[in-house]
């Protein structure tokens, strides 16, 4: 009987102690929630408020995020940029005309325009004519600078205002007046291709870029003749390769004066059908003054004396 009530009073004794260090030790009683698990449930709402309230103020800093990286990325578009050089050349070629004297018929503005056949570069140099006389350098600026417009977008039309400008000032000063303008126009088109072609040439003319690069791998060593030979041969547009050029690391002063020197045999032709236009008929039976026999040869000869200088070199070699 005293033994049974000393090991019941032993017993009580034992549970006693390691209910109380269960306490020191921050453990819960199986039975009756302690102070620490209180604090430990307030804590983890508190800390669950905060990772909602974090990640509420992440989600909002990645929505300015991304739209602010959108609204970066629309106005770093290549595609904008250029979009913004062109209206801002636009705007200062309109500028340049409106220096041009005024026209006595209204009607005759109806044939201010990029001419487009023989007829029409007859019509407006008949037109103008009629101004070179009292406002010469202000109608010449005026074409040299839509030239240099027309050349440096690629756009369509540089050929007529060659046999124009024959037509208005002659085939000497015609001739060195586009040649000039072409140049300077073609430069232009390098420069903002290196500048904004590259996403665009990649994205839209990828195979006719890649045929380009492997005939620039394949005439390094000669790489001013080839730019020259192409230049004075329709076997690639001028237009692709003023912007490709850049993008193919053609040297500058390589891709100029090949242009210089590349260019000068048509500008040559052009103008001087421009200078003897009236001797011109526009009709569909009397031909393309431009295409001719004896255009054609002259344009194969020189281009066969641009490679001169590549096959002597692989010669002696």
């Amino acid at each position: 009987m005293i033994e049974t009530t000393a090991h019941h009073h032993h017993h009580f004794i034992n549970t006693a102690m390691r209910k109380h260090q269960q306490e020191d030790d921050g453990e819960e009683s199986p039975t009756t929630p302690s102070k620490y698990s209180k604090n430990h449930f307030s804590q983890h709402m508190k800390a669950s408020g905060t990772t909602t309230t974090h990640k509420n103020n992440n989600n909002s800093n990645n929505h300015n995020f991304v739209t602010t990286n959108f609204s970066n990325l629309s106005l770093s578009s290549p595609l904008v940029q250029l979009a913004i050089v062109v209206v801002a050349c636009l705007c200062l070629l309109l500028l340049v005309f409106f220096t041009l004297p005024s026209f006595k018929n209204k009607d005759d503005l109806s044939k201010l325009r990029i001419p487009k056949s023989i007829g029409q570069v007859r019509d407006l140099a008949h037109l103008l004519s009629q101004y070179t006389e009292h406002s010469y350098y202000r109608v010449l600026c005026a074409i040299f600078c839509l030239y240099i417009f027309l050349q440096t977008f690629s756009v369509p039309g540089t050929i007529f205002l060659n046999v124009l400008c024959g037509a208005l000032f002659g085939l000497k000063v015609a001739f060195v007046m586009t040649l000039l303008a072409g140049t300077a126009g073609a430069s232009c088109a390098f420069m903002l291709s290196h500048i904004f072609g590259r996403t665009i040439l990649l994205t839209y003319f990828s195979d006719r870029l890649s045929f380009f690069r492997s005939q620039i791998d394949k005439h390094k060593g000669n790489l001013f003749y080839f730019m020259l030979f192409l230049r004075i041969s329709p076997m690639l547009p001028n237009w692709f390769i003023n912007v490709c050029s850049p993008i193919l690391q053609v040297p500058f002063m390589y891709f100029f004066g090949a242009t210089l020197i590349g260019i000068a045999p048509q500008t040559a032709i052009s103008v001087n059908i421009g200078a003897n236009i009236y001797n011109f008929v526009d009709d569909e039976k009397a031909g393309n003054p431009f295409i001719n026999l004896g255009n054609i040869l002259t344009l194969f000869g020189i281009a066969v004396l641009a490679l001169l200088p590549v096959f002597l070199k692989k010669r002696s070699s």
